[in-house]
């Protein structure tokens, strides 16, 4: 249960923010014909926010309690811990994404200019009650530097496999270029804050043979496994567009967003296992 709350939280920070990324800075690559899914997907990754934030918050209450938790505890639980306030900020934040999402009409940029930091906010809403999150301001900042990573490079590439016209003539090649840059970018932001929480919470002799080292593993491979693919898919499939359509490189995009969203599942397992800090 911890797991998949933990995965529908990733998962829906992943289609809101890469809803915000698409429609902020990738216009072109989505027809006019399909922009609603955009909306659709940042309203959707803002109640998987909300349904995931929520039932962490309940199923840790479960088991402190014994299965004893009803209303009463669990809105306690919600307005008197560090990790219940941190869930209603986010279903306050989700509301606001869900309602901005649902105009009609594109945003103004100073309120783009406002949505970035509300946005690093949301996102730090699950960083900072995080394992990293716990010990210390450096750590919490590398952990939300990992999840605003993930969350710009898998919700964008997420995001335009589902609304970008792949079959038609006008794909947008300078786009997909554009992404291939925020990935390159994401990819460095993701190894240096993931190596600085793993000299923190791998410590000891025998610690990548703990629960949380295997699963951490697990992760480390299906990252691999993306970055090749993405690799693939920018210099080999992307230039060959021109001759051969875009046909294949939708289907090799589409892979590459399932292998994120089993790197998605992968950190919600690590994000369950006790950490290994040593003697």
């Amino acid at each position: 249960m911890e797991i998949l709350a933990k995965a529908a939280t990733y998962l829906g920070f992943v289609l809101a923010v890469g809803a915000g990324v698409v429609g902020v800075a990738f216009p072109d690559a989505v027809p006019a014909a399909r922009r609603r899914r955009i909306a659709v997907g940042t309203i959707a990754g803002a109640a998987l926010v909300v349904t995931g934030g929520l039932g962490e918050a309940w199923w840790l209450l479960e088991r402190i309690t014994r299965g004893r938790t009803d209303g009463n505890l669990f809105f306690g639980y919600l307005t008197d811990t560090r990790h219940g306030v941190a869930v209603l900020v986010r279903v306050a934040i989700a509301a606001v994404v869900t309602a901005l999402a649902a105009r009609r009409t594109a945003l103004p940029l100073p309120a783009v200019m406002v949505a970035v930091p509300v946005a690093l906010a949301w996102l730090a809403s699950a960083a900072a009650v995080g394992h990293s999150g716990a010990m210390g301001t450096l750590p919490a900042v590398a952990s939300l530097a990992h999840l605003a990573a993930v969350s710009l490079w898998a919700g964008a590439l997420l995001q335009l496999s589902l609304a970008a016209d792949w079959g038609g003539s006008a794909l947008p090649i300078e786009a997909l270029r554009r992404l291939g840059r925020i990935g390159l970018a994401a990819l460095v932001t993701l190894a240096v804050s993931g190596f600085l929480m793993t000299r923190l919470h791998l410590q000891g002799e025998g610690a990548w043979a703990s629960s949380y080292g295997a699963a951490l593993t697990l992760k480390l491979v299906l990252v691999a496994a993306t970055v090749a693919l993405a690799g693939l898919n920018r210099f080999v499939l992307l230039p060959a567009v021109e001759r051969q359509g875009g046909r294949r490189l939708a289907l090799a995009v589409r892979i590459e967003s399932a292998l994120l969203a089993l790197v998605l599942v992968a950190t919600a397992v690590v994000a369950t296992r006790p950490p290994v800090h040593g003697p």
